[in-house]
């Protein structure tokens, strides 16, 4: 195993990469993607500091791994018009010794990325350590089908390395009510993912690639291009009793472009954007402890480029403290008290012609998150937090929206 460990390890920290997508797997080019594009004006200096403090605890992520039936959900308010969903469930069942079944859904919206996915997959084992798998995404309207086929290998136990190809749209030329059409292949997506189980080491690390799509829409007058670059790495070290610690990274490059077609006036339009966020953390205690506390360092960086070459990057780095105090007892658990505080140092660089000119270019910021987590006989837990501007203090401290988060399995 101790090989198996240092080339993921390796691998994880030499990446040159939340943001952090879920289930990167089965994202694609859709058509809410193609509805939108993301610009720097889209997102501001306390974006960042929003999405960390609506992160799960890592607990979750490897709880999600380990466990074959589970569902979570991540809800909370990023602007005075826009929620952040971040939901997954999946469902393991084995139809035979050799057979399984698995569905796995997800949904992910905030101001950078719009997926929603519901898939359905057989798994065949041909051998202990080799296993081939079918999967597709049924749509109501038949130009959306998904169609994919995946191998996982697994060179020994705890060790599990899954090569996928997924064919987006693919009925989309034969089976369309609209006129659009691809120009070429339909959108594909391939990549690998490789995780590890083991008594003190969990890690999980693999990257995406989308091919380049041309994507003619008559109908809204335009011609629409796009392509996506994907790695990630995620790895938490148990290196004694109630002690670890954890690197989450991930380098994501998006470009969206469209050029007029026909009689159509549309500008001459394309983004590509670039980002790198990292998480360095540590633990100390348990849920079982009267407190447990999580000291971390997120670092993000996002770069904008558009079709003149113009530039605008958001730099954020946020240092953050979380203490959680045990509460109740219950029948599989306890509840618990959580308070985080984080700071933020923003800095904004570029062309500014391309933002609104409120929009901050630099920014050192406060925030606290009080939050109450009740823990269920099933072992189902719930979260509830309030999240507080340490900057705009009158009487107390600014009341800037809360969220909650729920995780299960049954």
């Amino acid at each position: 195993m101790s090989s198996a460990v240092l080339f993921l390890i390796t691998l994880v920290f030499s990446s040159s990469a939340q943001a952090f997508d879920i289930s990167p797997e089965f994202q694609g080019l859709n058509e809410a993607e193609l509805a939108r594009m993301e610009k720097p004006g889209d997102i501001d200096a306390e974006y960042q500091t929003v999405l960390n403090a609506y992160l799960p605890r890592f607990e979750w992520e490897r709880a999600w791994w380990t466990n074959g039936r589970s569902f979570e959900t991540t809800v909370g308010s990023i602007t005075n018009q826009h929620f952040l969903i971040y939901s997954r469930a999946k469902l393991d069942a084995d139809l035979e010794d050799d057979l399984r079944f698995r569905f796995t859904y997800l949904e992910q919206s905030d101001r950078e990325i719009d997926q929603s996915r519901h898939v359905l997959e057989l798994t065949k084992t041909l051998k202990p350590w080799l296993r081939i798998g079918g999967y597709g995404e049924p749509s109501h309207f038949k130009r959306s089908n998904d169609a994919g086929v995946a191998v996982t290998i697994s060179p020994m136990e705890g060790w599990d390395n899954r090569l996928y190809f997924t064919q987006h749209d693919f009925t989309r030329s034969a089976h369309n009510d609209l006129a659009d059409r691809f120009l070429g292949e339909d959108p594909i997506s391939f990549g690998w993912t490789s995780t590890i189980a083991s008594a003190t080491i969990d890690s999980r690390s693999g990257f995406r690639y989308d091919k380049p799509v041309a994507w003619n829409l008559p109908q809204e007058g335009r011609l629409f291009r796009y392509e996506k670059t994907l790695a990630f790495g995620d790895v938490e070290w148990r290196y004694a009793e109630a002690r670890s610690a954890g690197l989450r990274v991930q380098f994501d490059s998006t470009f969206k472009g469209q050029n007029p077609v026909g009689a159509s006036t549309l500008p001459i339009e394309s983004w590509k954007r670039d980002r790198i966020v990292a998480r360095l953390f540590h633990v100390s205690g348990t849920d079982d402890d009267e407190t447990t506390t999580e000291v971390a360092l997120t670092s993000a960086s996002r770069g904008w480029t558009n079709q003149n070459a113009a530039k605008v990057m958001h730099e954020s780095h946020l240092p953050s403290v979380t203490t959680r105090l045990r509460g109740a007892r219950r029948a599989k658990g306890f509840d618990h008290t959580q308070i985080t505080l984080e700071a933020t140092d923003f800095h904004a660089y570029g062309d500014f012609s391309l933002v609104p000119s409120n929009q901050n270019r630099e920014r050192f910021q406060g925030r606290a998150q009080l939050a109450h987590e009740l823990s269920f006989s099933n072992g189902a837990s719930l979260l509830l937090a309030g999240n507080f501007d340490l900057d705009e203090w009158v009487t107390l401290p600014t009341f800037e929206g809360g969220n909650a988060q729920f995780r299960t399995d049954f």
